[in-house]
């Protein structure tokens, strides 16, 4: 008699670690990116702060990103747009 606890197939001890990887990127059911999803997000955060710092700090971007969306959510602000 074969016992249900024994099984030919090695058992994954560690389900949290099993990972799916796509070819392509993920999109969600209203067609939005998580790249997408990101950038609205920080320049959400830009209209809100209107501190390049702060963005670099809580979003991990360079500074030249960073002054980019703020200029992006700021045009009124005028000045030079980094390269």
């Amino acid at each position: 008699m074969h016992n249900t606890t024994d099984c030919d197939a090695p058992m994954n001890t560690r389900p949290h670690a099993t990972r799916t990887f796509t070819t392509g990127p993920t999109v969600d059911a209203a067609g939005l990116t998580p790249r997408a999803v990101r950038a609205a997000r920080i320049l959400d955060e830009a209209r809100e702060t209107e501190d390049p710092v702060h963005l670099v700090r809580v979003f991990g971007i360079p500074i030249t990103t960073a002054m980019k969306y703020i200029h992006t959510a700021h045009p009124h602000r005028g000045g030079p747009l980094p390269p």
